[in-house]
């Protein structure tokens, strides 16, 4: 045989043996393949749920149904048409009592509606179903464990429309699968298990006077570690940072804001105009005494130009009366003039403005005496953090302060990576309801450090107040100690 001499080639044999190697390869790519879909999901119900849809694929059935047998009980967990079941409703009950009674027997149970050639009688349960469901082609199967032969689960496989194009018994669909789907359920229902559902299957196997013995030595070592050994105790409250140095401006009069000078963020200087307000009844009221004056102006003029005939004495007296009665006048004017130049809200310190959108929040806008407006803060100041501190946690917090002063952990919201801290230096002596209708004590804690961009007036934070060592027990379980100290006895 030379190098250029070709292959004989094969013999009949040979290709039948290549032809069923391929087919038996191809066969076990795909097995492999099914395996793999109804071995998808963590938890049962995803298990259950990938096996119900892969199985109704493959056979092309209306629907599929897993439940598992517990404890005699069937429970049921997925099935191919919804991702998630309800147990609740009557269907699934109705369900449950049928599979339940199904599995008692290794013989499944296959039921046509129309036909006379059903293995099984209607039974109530069976008759119940039916009805509720509206199937009309049933079959009921249950899957024991490949080793054990315990039962596992059952599987449902339900025909709505019995067609001409489903020649085929629904009790044969499953002779292809039964194998792998015995193997995809043990191996959903150990995965289930998991490390804690193993340790209480152990736990319940071990005798009832160890398991009480175990569970007082659990008991007292807890009790023991709770009472002995000590932790810090942190109340967790909210809080606002503010300027150190700010003022708070507030309308003078009633009235109706004419002119916006500044904006938001904007520097200004001690005197400088704010805004302007308008009242129309220090204009009326001007307006009222202006001519009045006027009026008293003229009369008093044609008295001076009537001096020097017989009606002197008298117009003397009209004189003297006119020029207090102007007098009178000229002071309420100087007043009114006080008054509108209190109408412009000027800057009481050198600062910067902390307001948003000026123009939109005033112009043209009605405000009443006493009304606040916005705030001048002074940003080299330094910041303080204002803390609400629930009125039922005060006791801890006074009665920590009053040994040395607490240590306060802080947060931004805007940025809770970066953590802050400050001693609490002041606390109000007075309670009031916050925003939320809670009883709440104002306190200042000065901060150690302010060199983040996100600190600014009005910043939000959580604060951990610390008060304190206290033992791991009263910390863990303080809620119920103190709701059992407020009882009413």
């Amino acid at each position: 045989m030379t190098a250029f001499e070709p292959l004989a080639e094969p013999s009949t044999n040979e290709k039948i043996v290549q032809v069923e190697l391929k087919a038996l390869a191809q066969e076990k790519q795909g097995r492999d393949m099914l395996l793999a879909r109804m071995l998808r999901g963590t938890t049962v119900q995803d298990s259950f749920a990938s096996i119900a849809s892969t199985i109704a694929s493959e056979t092309a059935l209306d629907r599929v149904s897993l439940l598992t047998i517990r404890d005699s009980k069937c429970i049921l967990e997925a099935t191919s048409t919804q991702p998630y079941v309800d147990r609740r409703t009557r269907q699934s009950r109705l369900l449950e009592q049928l599979c339940q009674q199904v599995s008692k027997s290794s013989n499944p149970t296959t039921f046509k509606l129309g036909t006379g050639d059903n293995s099984v009688e209607l039974t109530l349960e069976l008759e119940s179903y039916l009805d509720e469901s509206g199937v009309r082609e049933l079959h009921i199967e249950r899957i024991d464990d490949p080793q054990s032969l315990n039962p596992l689960a059952v599987i449902v496989l339900e025909r709505f429309r019995v067609l001409d194009s489903h020649p085929e018994q629904i009790e044969s669909l499953l002779s292809n699968f039964r194998q792998t789907l015995a193997a995809a359920v043990s191996n959903a229902l150990e995965r289930d298990r998991g490390l804690l559902r193993v340790l209480i299957d152990r736990w319940t196997r071990v005798a009832t006077s160890l398991k009480t013995l175990s569970a007082v030595a659990v008991f007292a070592f807890t009790t023991v570690l709770s009472v002995c050994v000590s932790t810090d105790l942190e109340i967790p409250v909210d809080g606002t940072i503010t300027a150190s140095d700010k003022r708070h401006l507030f309308a003078s009069h009633d009235g109706v804001v004419s002119n916006v000078f500044v904006h938001g963020g904007q520097d200004v200087v001690s005197g400088q105009p704010i805004l302007t307000i308008r009242s129309t009844e220090l204009e009326l009221l001007e307006q009222s005494i202006q001519a009045d004056l006027a009026t008293s102006q003229t009369r008093l003029d044609a008295i001076l130009a009537l001096r020097g005939r017989d009606r002197e004495a008298a117009l003397s007296v009209d004189e003297q009366s006119l020029r207090s009665e102007i007098a009178g006048l000229k002071t309420q004017a100087e007043l009114l003039a006080e008054e509108r130049d209190s109408l412009t809200v000027r800057s009481p310190i050198n600062g910067r403005v902390d307001a948003w959108e000026l123009q939109q929040s005033f112009e043209s806008r009605p405000v009443s005496r006493g009304q606040y407006l916005l705030d001048i803060v002074v940003p080299d100041s330094g910041w303080t953090l204002e803390l609400d501190v629930p009125d039922q946690q005060m006791g801890y917090v006074t009665k920590a302060q009053s040994k040395s002063p607490c240590v306060c952990r802080v947060k931004l919201r805007s940025d809770a990576k970066a953590t802050y801290t400050g001693t609490l230096q002041q606390i109000d002596n007075t309670a009031h309801l916050n925003a939320h209708g809670e009883s709440v004590v104002r306190a200042k804690v000065k901060l150690d450090r302010t060199d983040h961009p996100d600190i600014r007036n009005g910043a939000t934070v959580i604060a951990q107040v610390n008060c304190g060592k206290h033992s791991l027990g009263f910390v863990c379980f303080r809620g119920v100690i103190q709701w059992w100290r407020g009882l009413d006895w």
